[in-house]
């Protein structure tokens, strides 16, 4: 019995440190809402149930990423811009943005 508390505690201990954790890229950005805020208790149940399986899956990347961050790094990785994420490419520049015109309103009646 010993023996097992010893080894469970040991296996626990071996993966990486909380700073390594919270280092990653996973750990560093915000992920978007993929739920809109609960309106009534059903809701607020689906939404924490939601919250939970996100948490859930950002930890395993983030875990992920950690394993991976000991590791060499790949060839040309040192290609991204300063201050990237690691294996992170520049977003794609398409050209000027326009923002749409207003849509006209039909003129008050008196």
């Amino acid at each position: 019995m010993r023996a097992a508390l010893v080894c469970s505690f040991l296996v626990a201990c071996g993966g990486p440190s909380r700073s390594t954790l919270a280092e990653t890229p996973t750990a560093t950005t915000r992920r978007a809402p993929s739920l809109a805020p609960p309106a009534s208790t059903d809701d607020k149940d689906r939404y924490q149930l939601n919250q939970q399986f996100e948490d859930m899956r950002d930890s395993q990347q983030a875990h992920r990423e950690a394993a991976h961050q000991d590791a060499a790094p790949a060839p040309g990785a040192g290609s991204a811009a300063p201050g990237a994420a690691p294996g992170a490419t520049p977003p794609v520049k398409r050209g000027v943005a326009e923002q749409a015109p207003d849509p006209v309103k039909p003129p008050a009646r008196r």
